[in-house]
């Protein structure tokens, strides 16, 4: 989200792995997204009553088409709808929650937090936040990303943090299994699905991930073993059939130490 000159810094800086799921789930054509976009919830089933919704909406905190007839909502909406509650509690002013909605659905940044209400799903050992200025500003990232923009100096105002999984697990959990972390891979392409499997695994010291028009061609993954068996990792490296790149052993009073593995395949 842009600042302007005139107001402290507000924007978090993204990782190269949120650019990347941002490029892989989140998109106007992406299917994934259908599952949090699909009108199929009603209000009611918030517990919100009418009259507030219905302020809500002329105060501009909820977008509908719908005349005469009962509203539907998706599950991005009721997700929202659940944050504008929280801000609420927070005594901030519903022309202040209507420019956090407009931080995220205005000029198609609504597809920033759908991809990370999406990871919440995923990467369930993660946490994910939205969080908002005092004027009302606000931007999503993960609590490294928020951290390391706080120490480079982009995020310059104090700030309400929300956290999407209490968020999820307090009013949503009876919901969550429309968007669970089974459903999700079926909508990514095979190369797309390895990459965050190798990701999420955790094995790894480093995955570098290596693009050729826009495909993901190779995907590097550097390794390192403490005293390792060096004939079971060539044997290992042999036979998994990896096109690998490097193998470095150190090696001290004459026995080997460590390896470090950096091995190259294809997805």
């Amino acid at each position: 989200m842009k600042a302007t000159s005139n107001l402290p810094k507000f924007n978090i800086i993204r990782s190269g792995f949120s650019y990347l799921v941002l490029g892989m789930i989140g998109g106007e054509k992406k299917p994934v997204l259908n599952k949090v976009r699909e009108k199929k919830f009603k209000p009611s089933e918030l517990k919100i009553n009418r009259r507030v919704l219905s302020h809500w909406k002329q105060a501009g905190l909820l977008d509908t088409r719908e005349k005469n007839a009962t509203t539907m909502l998706s599950f991005l909406e009721l997700f929202w709808l659940q944050i504008a509650m929280e801000l609420r509690r927070f005594g901030v002013p519903l022309e202040n929650i209507k420019t956090t909605k407009e931080s995220f659905f205005k000029n198609s940044n609504a597809v920033i937090l759908e991809t990370y209400l999406l990871r919440s799903f995923i990467q369930k050992d993660k946490d994910f936040f939205m969080i908002v200025a005092p004027d009302g500003r606000a931007d999503v990232g993960t609590r490294d990303e928020i951290d390391f923009s706080e120490l480079v100096g982009y995020i310059d105002s104090n700030y309400i943090k929300i956290n999407f999984n209490i968020i999820k697990n307090r009013f949503l959990k009876d919901k969550a299994d429309l968007i669970s972390k089974e459903n999700i891979p079926s909508y990514l392409e095979d190369k797309e699905l390895s990459v965050l499997d190798i990701i999420r695994s955790g094995e790894y010291k480093a995955v570098t991930i290596k693009f050729k028009n826009g495909i993901v061609s190779h995907i590097s993954k550097k390794d390192i073993e403490n005293n390792p068996n060096p004939y079971k990792v060539l044997g290992e490296i042999v036979k998994n059939g990896g096109e690998f790149g490097s193998i470095t052993f150190q090696i001290k009073d004459g026995k080997f130490v460590s390896v470090e593995t950096d091995v190259m395949e294809k997805p």
